[in-house]
C-alpha cells in the first residue's frame, strides 16, 4: 500500500494506525511524527506566510487564488494507491477539487479519500475510514482517545468553567468552530462564539492588526 497525505491531520491518522512505512508522499505542513521529514513533499505555498499578514492571505484566497501549489509530475511518479485529502477548507490544506482534477488528467487511477469531519466523533469516525481504506483495524486506537476524552473530562467536570474564545483567524477575526468547541468543554471550559459543529464565519468589526470526494467521514 502506498500512500500520499495531502492533509497533516491525515498524516497523524496514518501514524496513529501504524502504517508511516506506506507513506510516500506527503505536504509541506508535515512535520510530525519524527522521521516524516524524510518523506517527499509534494505540496507547496506560493505566499510567503513570514511576510503576508492574515488579511492579505484572506483576500489572496476569497478572490480565487489558491494557497497551495500540487507537483503532479512528483505525484505521478510516487505511483499511489491512496491519496488522502480534505474538502473542508481552502486555507488549511490543499483541496479535494484541486487534487481531484490533478489525479483526473494524470489518469494515475488511486483512491482519493476526502476527509470532513466537524465534530469530534467525525474526527474519530475519520480514523476508522482510513483504518478500512487502508485496511488496518482501528477499533483499539478509536477506543483508546475515547477514553482519553472521558478522563480529561470526568477531571474538569466539577471545577470553575473559565469563558474561551479561540480564534483561528485574525484578520478578519474567524472564530474557531467544528470540533473545538467541544475540546474546550472537555479540558473544562465553556466556548463562545462557535457552536459544536459549526462551520464559522467572519466576525463583524475592527481587524485584528496582528500579523501572523469520492468518500468523506
Amino acid at each position: 500500500m502506498r500512500i500520499v497525505s495531502l492533509l497533516p491531520a491525515a498524516t497523524d491518522i496514518v501514524a496513529e494506525l501504524g502504517l508511516l512505512d506506506h507513506l510516500v508522499g506527503r505536504t509541506h505542513e508535515c512535520d510530525w511524527p519524527a522521521g516524516v521529514e524524510t518523506v517527499p513533499v509534494v505540496t507547496s505555498t506560493g505566499i510567503d506566510q513570514n511576510t503576508a499578514s492574515s488579511r492579505e492571505i484572506n483576500t489572496t484566497v476569497h478572490h480565487g487564488s489558491s494557497l497551495y501549489g500540487l507537483d503532479a509530475g512528483l505525484l505521478h511518479d510516487l505511483k499511489p494507491d491512496v491519496i488522502l485529502t480534505q474538502d473542508l477548507c481552502d486555507v488549511c490544506a490543499i483541496s479535494y477539487r484541486k487534487v481531484s482534477d490533478t489525479v483526473r488528467l494524470m489518469d494515475i487511477g488511486p483512491t482519493v479519500l476526502s476527509l470532513e469531519p466537524s465534530t469530534v466523533d467525525e474526527v474519530l469516525g475519520c480514523l476508522r475510514t482510513v483504518g478500512d481504506v487502508l485496511g488496518a483495524d482501528s477499533t483499539d486506537k478509536i477506543a483508546a482517545l475515547r477514553h482519553r476524552i472521558d478522563v480529561i473530562a470526568n477531571r474538569t467536570r466539577d471545577l470553575e468553567r473559565p469563558r474561551v474564545a479561540a480564534i483561528e483567524w485574525l484578520d478578519p477575526v474567524w472564530p474557531a468552530g467544528h470540533w473545538v468547541p467541544e475540546q474546550i468543554t472537555f479540558a473544562g471550559g465553556t466556548p463562545l462564539l462557535a457552536e459544536p459543529g459549526e462551520h464559522t464565519v467572519p466576525s463583524p468589526g475592527r481587524p485584528c492588526t496582528t500579523r501572523a470526494r469520492t468518500s468523506s467521514c
